[in-house]
């Protein structure tokens, strides 16, 4: 297996917004092959929060995501300012699940889709939670 990695010939951006970036790479993989196009998403930066009741239940909020057309089980979430990345957690916790988380630790980062994206997403876990 190489481990090298690949090389950017062109890079634009097919579209912008507020929400979401794509953009248009042309990719030279080490063995030569041209892999065009080849579409990144780009997301603003977002955290997780693994929230935690006293009882060490897994807080999960119900939402319903248009993409899939369903509701789906989700961990409390949403887009961040770096500066101010815990209290957007502590928003996101209050705002998707009426609580309010009662210590908040970073627990680390993760790829939501290394294959797509590759944009990290905090983690943070809550604990002692109350209704607010």
């Amino acid at each position: 297996m190489n481990h090298a990695k690949w090389t950017v010939r062109r890079s634009s951006h097919v579209c912008r917004d507020r929400w979401i970036t794509l953009r248009e790479d042309e990719c030279v993989t080490p063995e030569g092959v041209v892999v065009a196009p080849y579409y990144v998403v780009e997301y603003p930066d977002w955290v997780h929060v693994v929230a935690l009741d006293d009882h060490d239940r897994l807080l999960l909020v119900r939402q319903y995501r248009h993409g899939t057309a369903e509701f789906t089980l989700e961990l409390p979430a949403g887009r961040i300012d770096r500066a101010d990345a815990d209290a957007l957690a502590a928003g996101a916790v209050r705002r998707d699940a009426d609580a309010v988380p009662g210590r908040l630790a970073a627990a680390g980062a993760r790829r939501h889709r290394p294959d797509g994206d590759g944009q990290p997403a905090a983690l943070n876990r809550a604990t002692g939670r109350a209704a607010a």
